[in-house]
């Protein structure tokens, strides 16, 4: 086993315990600040929305079949074609991905106008219509992660899990509280930290994409 692989296996194991350990210690403060309210299981759902999509277009499909045909051009055709292809598929995904959110937050607005919901999803709509532009973000993020991946450089990926869960922590800390004392609304706060978490995680990928020789 090459000098090169040990290192990519112990940058990406040190990303994922990391990244678990604070996962950890969020869950922890979860619990003390939203315990078992209807507010945390309506957050619960909520975020597994966004999820859902990236694992269908951010790590599920799109990965599979981008990554092998990235790789491929970029060593047979060079940098040049393969920013032709990163920046048409980017295009194209990140189009479909605003016209999806978009969709979905009129339909969450119609939803919350034309019907009276129960308590939970009364709960449940309000968050989600704030999280739905983290599949905007996550989305993408995944496609800048394979890509970085297939340019065998492993640790920017590793590392950008951890950027959710700091800052997932930091909104529990210093954000729910300046939305007011009850779980009700201090979630709000955790949503809106959330939505942030998917900017900067996207946002920190551009750099390093720019130095392997990829223009988003």
């Amino acid at each position: 086993m090459s000098k090169d692989v040990l290192k990519s296996t112990a940058v990406v194991g040190l990303g994922t315990g990391l990244s678990r350990l604070l996962g950890l210690v969020r869950e922890i403060l979860m619990a003390v600040v939203f315990g078992t309210s209807l507010a945390k299981s309506a957050f619960d759902v909520a975020f597994r929305i966004p999820n859902l999509f990236r694992r269908l277009f951010g790590e599920g499909a799109l990965s599979a079949v981008f990554v092998p045909v990235f790789t491929e051009v970029r060593e047979r055709e060079g940098t040049e074609r393969a920013n032709v292809l990163f920046g048409h598929v980017g295009t194209l995904l990140a189009s479909a991905l605003f016209i999806i959110v978009g969709l979905g937050i009129l339909i969450l607005l119609a939803i919350e106008n034309l019907w009276e919901l129960g308590p939970k999803a009364a709960a449940v709509v309000p968050l989600l219509r704030i999280m739905l532009p983290y599949v905007f973000f996550l989305c993408l993020v995944g496609l800048c992660m394979g890509t970085l991946n297939s340019l065998g450089h492993f640790a920017l990926p590793a590392m950008t899990p951890i950027l959710l869960n700091l800052v997932w922590i930091a909104s529990l800390l210093w954000i729910c509280p300046r939305f007011g004392t009850t779980p009700d609304e201090q979630i709000y706060g955790l949503a809106l930290g959330i939505l942030a978490a998917g900017a900067i995680q996207l946002l920190v990928q551009f750099p390093v994409l720019t130095k392997m020789g990829i223009r988003p």
